[in-house]
């Protein structure tokens, strides 16, 4: 989707659409509310309410939103630090074809953290 529309930049307008979405089970919806309380855009950072979102499209096979919840597994983001279970999440999004995923499972793989 290109968008040239020329509009004012508004967080909240955007959180409110794509929460619109979101509630419809919209899985890109769903991780970008997801991003927007991880980023704290539009709202307070909230990684509990980010990862409640990630969830969701990662339940859908979303591979961004798999790379986000491995994301914050590896960092401790809202979440107790756990190599495993970020792997895990890796393993999803890179079966999704995320190249985000793949990058990061070699990483993982060349530093022997699994």
């Amino acid at each position: 989707m290109n968008i040239n529309f020329k509009v004012e930049q508004d967080y909240k307008e955007a959180l409110k659409w794509f929460r619109k979405a979101a509630e419809q089970d919209y899985s890109r919806a769903q991780y970008a509310l997801g991003s927007m309380y991880f980023q704290g855009k539009g709202v307070g950072k909230d990684y509990a309410e980010a990862l409640k979102w990630f969830r969701k499209a990662a339940d859908q096979d979303y591979g961004k939103a798999q790379y986000a919840i491995g994301s914050m597994y590896e960092n401790g983001e809202g979440v107790g630090q756990d190599y495993a279970e970020a792997l895990k999440w890796y393993r999803k999004a890179a079966d999704q074809d995320n190249e985000c995923s793949q990058y990061a499972l070699g990483i993982i793989y060349k530093n022997e953290k699994a």
